[in-house]
């Protein structure tokens, strides 16, 4: 499943949440993109363009969970966005996608691993934290 059918308004923890449900259980998939990321770790090209990859991703992630930058007022002017907001809203973006990553690779390499039961204590942990972004907006 493509994470840009995702992401825009409309967006939650818990459509994060099932997405990463979704993710962790296509093993192929896990398997075919930590081989990709071994590569890029021996390819410093490779890495940089992943690396670009990783910034539009996180932007992405943070619009599937619900909290993303505010592009325009409600008058439809652009708005101004404090370099602590940028800072924090990058910093959520960089942990909520090593969640994902985390959550994939445990579950690609081990059958029995509880994808459900770390995705509940990821609601627990992350919810708060989003909630207050999506209060700051």
């Amino acid at each position: 499943m493509s994470v840009y059918g995702l992401a825009g308004p409309g967006g939650s923890l818990p459509t994060f949440l099932d997405w990463i449900k979704r993710e962790a259980d296509d093993v192929q998939s896990q398997h075919d993109f930590f081989e990709l990321i071994v590569s890029a770790l021996r390819e410093p090209d490779l890495a940089r363009r992943i690396a670009a990859l990783y910034d539009d991703y996180r932007e992405l992630t943070l619009e599937m969970a619900g909290v993303s930058e505010p592009v325009k007022s409600n008058e439809g002017s652009p708005l101004q966005v404090s370099d602590e907001r940028r800072r924090e809203l990058a910093a959520i973006g960089s942990v909520l996608v090593a969640i994902e990553d985390g959550i994939g690779l445990q579950a690609a390499l081990d059958p029995n691993f509880d994808v459900d039961g770390a995705l509940a204590m990821v609601e627990t942990m992350i919810g708060d934290a989003l909630a207050r972004l999506k209060d700051d907006d």
